[in-house]
């Protein structure tokens, strides 16, 4: 079992709770009365646990960008969540850092690249030293395509 396997405890977190539907999208917020309207702050469309992790726009850019850098691809939301083989460590550490980031109760909207940039830049802080050239790489293959 996947879930078994990973030690990123907030990507564990969120792929658990976005198996569960326990995450609070647009369509959730207004099911239990706590907003009026089920519409994605970026693109107005309703916003499902779907749409806020892979299918809007904005996210779609976003992982575009996320799998330039990282040289994964991110066709569908399974390898979004890591759901294959693919990743390692350190690019788990990135989803779950751009995945918290994406289900923040104040949705991000600033450019995809200046979100994706500073969740490469945390984890100079969070990984261990032995990431620091590829994480330094990320960065500037970042640099080249903005």
């Amino acid at each position: 079992n996947l879930i078994n396997r990973l030690t990123n405890t907030k990507l564990k977190t969120i792929i658990l709770r976005s198996i569960h539907g326990d995450i609070y999208c647009g369509t959730r917020l207004k099911k239990f009365g706590l907003t009026d309207t089920d519409e994605c702050p970026r693109c107005h469309l309703p916003e499902t646990i779907e749409h806020q992790l892979y299918s809007c726009f904005y996210t779609k850019q976003l992982w575009e960008l996320t799998s330039t850098v990282t040289s994964i691809p991110m066709s569908n939301l399974n390898q979004v969540l890591g759901y294959d083989d693919i990743h390692d460590k350190m690019t788990l550490t990135l989803h779950a850092e751009i995945l918290t980031r994406l289900l923040s109760i104040e949705r991000p909207k600033q450019d995809p690249r200046a979100l994706l940039k500073s969740a490469i830049t945390k984890l100079l802080i969070v990984e261990k030293s032995t990431t620091k050239y590829q994480i330094n790489q990320m960065l500037k293959v970042l640099e080249r395509i903005t």
